[in-house]
């Protein structure tokens, strides 16, 4: 018994020592060979598998689902009938079951299309097609897309492609986005919006921003966090910016951690603050009204004394004009008219002011006469 355990621990060893020294230094260079130059050229087959896609509580799926509808109504159109359409008339096309059967693109499996071409085709999907045309149509201002069914991601690499990595930031994909690619310029920049709405929100941004970093605004990236500050958060569970580019949960928790929870976009709080400025000056100007209407009262009082004094004026008035009357028709006088009498007034103004520069010159004589006397005296 002892021999045998001697045998087996030996044995153990040995085979130890061999996994240690020979196996595991030859395991790893291969490993590494394998990794680097066999796996890439390998194609993967997930079938079968369960595969965990990222990104999906920005919206991914709605938007494959969406774009794979419209890809297969032009491939369809493209291959099949043999006349190729763009995304603007694949939007507005259904095919039937069938149809959409022969348009399966490589990348998803023959049940999972299946289920999407049976979703495509039932009454749920399509009376869900026709309220959301409706209530586009109804809108006179509605902030959608004017440049196909390309998504925002889609569109800023189309951007950065064509026209550079400064042309493709957010706010300006954005704003391509709702003017219409086609509108764009030959420098990138988004031509004129249509929509108030849309133009409306890139205004609260560029507004949030500039108050928020006031230096450097123009220069910044995309901040999340102001554009969830400026245009109201997310009263429908989307940004209104941006949706499905910037991670939610991160904004929502900066939000959250500052104690900020914006109830109203920037243009209600500044239409808010404009209003309360107006009401501040209503206050004054109501300030201002009140010391006025005292003052009128003292006016009025001021006025009702010089009315007065004015009806007492008028009747010594009219007592003078009948005495004297009396007193031209006592001496059997004609009275003068009122030229005559302004003219002889004055006459008498002048003679009284001749009178006053003879009495100045004989004072002046008398009193050089005077002095003269003095120094005669001397």
């Amino acid at each position: 018994m002892d021999v045998y355990l001697v045998f087996h621990s030996v044995l153990m060893h040995v085979f130890a020592a061999i996994v240690i020294l020979i196996y595991v230094p030859l395991s790893i260079p291969v490993k590494l060979f394998m990794w680097a130059l066999v796996k890439p050229l390998r194609k993967e087959d997930l079938r079968g598998k369960v595969v965990l896609i990222t990104g999906a509580s920005s919206g991914i799926g709605e938007d494959m689902m969406y774009q794979s509808r419209v890809d297969a109504v032009k491939f369809f159109y493209r291959k099949i009938l043999k006349r190729p359409i763009k995304d603007p008339q694949a939007r507005k096309k259904e095919l039937t079951f069938e149809q959409y059967l022969k348009c399966k693109p490589e990348w998803i499996t023959d049940g999972s299309w299946e289920s999407m071409c049976k979703y495509w085709c039932c009454a749920e999907y399509r009376k869900k097609r026709k309220l959301g045309q409706g209530s586009r149509y109804k809108s006179d201002d509605v902030a959608q897309n004017r440049g196909g069914s390309r998504p925002l991601g889609e569109t800023q690499q189309f951007l950065k492609a064509k026209f550079g990595p400064a042309k493709a930031t957010t706010i300006n994909t954005y704003c391509c986005m709702k003017a219409g690619i086609k509108n764009c310029d030959n420098t990138g920049n988004s031509g004129p919006i249509p929509s108030q709405r849309a133009q409306q929100r890139v205004d609260d941004y560029n507004g949030g921003l500039q108050a928020a970093y006031p230096d450097d605004w123009q220069e910044r990236p995309f901040d999340g966090k102001v554009m969830y500050d400026s245009t109201g958060g997310m009263p429908h569970g989307r940004m209104a910016i941006a949706d499905g580019v910037v991670k939610k949960a991160d904004i929502v928790g900066a939000a959250r951690a500052s104690n900020i929870r914006p109830c109203n976009s920037m243009s209600y709080q500044n239409l808010k603050r404009r209003f309360d400025e107006t009401i501040e000056i209503n206050r004054n100007l109501e300030k201002d009204n009140a010391v006025l209407k005292k003052d009128n009262a003292v006016l009025k009082k001021d006025n009702a004394v010089l009315k007065k004094n004015n009806v007492v004026l008028n009747r010594r008035l009219n007592r003078s004009d009948r005495l004297i009357e009396v007193l031209y028709s006592k001496l059997q006088m004609e009275m003068p008219d009122d030229e005559e009498m302004e003219e002889q007034d004055g006459e008498e103004q002048e003679d009284g002011m001749e009178g006053a520069a003879l009495d100045g010159s004989s004072h002046a004589s008398a009193d050089v006469h005077n002095s003269m006397s003095d120094q005669e005296v001397v």
